[in-house]
């Protein structure tokens, strides 16, 4: 059960990671696979801030993004990936916490999960770390797995 709530989580950190943005070509095609899976989950993204950051990713990365596609599981490098670590801080980040927490509630039931003390607890974090400790103890924290 603890895999499965952490990977409800890990979802949003690697759709992130997983997509870019741009101004035109593959770059405005990776930033409208990143825009529209955010919206997917009701998650609203500064366009002009994506932009940005996908300015800096390698044209190789960009190709990887707009071959993985929407979904897709883009190979970037290391530095792709730090870079794309960045769009965090385009979206709104209490949309995706409360996108997480329906995610936990129709994984464990609305009984099993504080969502007050989820969003308190997340409010420090950096999400974009997905395998941070400290999103799991929120987890152990806010999370009832009897019920």
């Amino acid at each position: 059960m603890h895999t499965r709530l952490i990977s409800a989580i890990a979802v949003a950190g690697l759709t992130m990671a997983a997509c870019g943005g741009g101004s035109g070509g593959d770059r405005g095609e990776a930033v409208d696979i990143f825009v529209e899976a955010m919206a997917e989950q009701d998650i609203d993204v500064d366009r002009d801030c994506a932009d940005d950051i996908v300015q800096k990713l390698s044209d190789d990365d960009i190709a990887a993004i707009v071959e993985a596609g929407a979904g897709g599981d883009a190979s970037l490098s290391d530095e792709g990936d730090e870079i794309t670590a960045g769009l965090l801080d385009c979206v709104d980040t209490s949309a995706m916490v409360d996108s997480m927490i329906d995610d936990l509630v129709a994984e464990v039931g609305d009984e099993n999960v504080d969502a007050d003390c989820l969003r308190d607890a997340l409010s420090g974090i950096d999400l974009a770390n997905p395998d941070d400790p400290a999103i799991t103890t929120a987890m152990f924290d806010c999370v009832s797995f009897d019920g």
